[in-house]
């Protein structure tokens, strides 16, 4: 869980779903002058000692970078307007107020997700496939609608692409 706050009487909580992806959405939130007014510190708690080091340690990750990087850029341009930004770990599970609120929150949100119908994945092969059967539907239809060729249309009416596999390249066999 990740918690943020700017000294004040607002506490921003975050859902569970990628500590990083959590504390970006706080900072993006926060770079937004009328959300954060009369600020002059911005502590971040977060349960992940992981996504802490990555921004605070500058330990290496392999995955989200971009992520990484916009929250760098936020808490720079944050830190330009003089705003202090720290990020802390705080316990998770340890009866703390706002992390076990935000537990709970997350909780919330995991089960509502659960009733949204998830997006059907596509791998590479099944766009590559689309994209040759779309090529395909639209050489057969000119292939139908021209006027040239018309002698060989009388023997081959659809249209097809052979690819042979040689020791260094594909070749095209009509």
């Amino acid at each position: 869980m990740t918690i943020a706050s700017t000294g004040r009487d607002s506490i921003y909580i975050v859902y569970e779903g990628g500590e990083l992806v959590a504390i970006k959405l706080v900072i993006d939130f926060l770079i937004i002058p009328n959300n954060r007014k009369n600020t002059e510190s911005i502590k971040i708690f977060s349960d992940s000692q992981s996504a802490i080091g990555i921004l605070t340690l500058n330990w290496k990750s392999d995955n989200y970078g971009k992520t990484i990087h916009d929250i760098k850029i936020g808490i720079l341009a944050l830190k330009s307007e003089g705003i202090i930004v720290s990020i802390e770990w705080t316990p998770g599970h340890a009866d703390i107020q706002g992390n076990e609120l935000a537990d709970q929150l997350a909780k919330k949100a995991a089960q509502e997700a659960e009733k949204i119908q998830s997006i059907p994945i596509f791998t590479k092969q099944d766009i590559q496939k689309g994209a040759k059967d779309s090529v395909m539907l639209k050489w057969q239809n000119r292939w139908d609608t021209s006027d040239k060729g018309r002698r060989y249309y009388a023997f081959q009416q659809n249209v097809k692409i052979h690819f042979q596999k040689t020791s260094r390249q594909l070749k095209y066999i009509e």
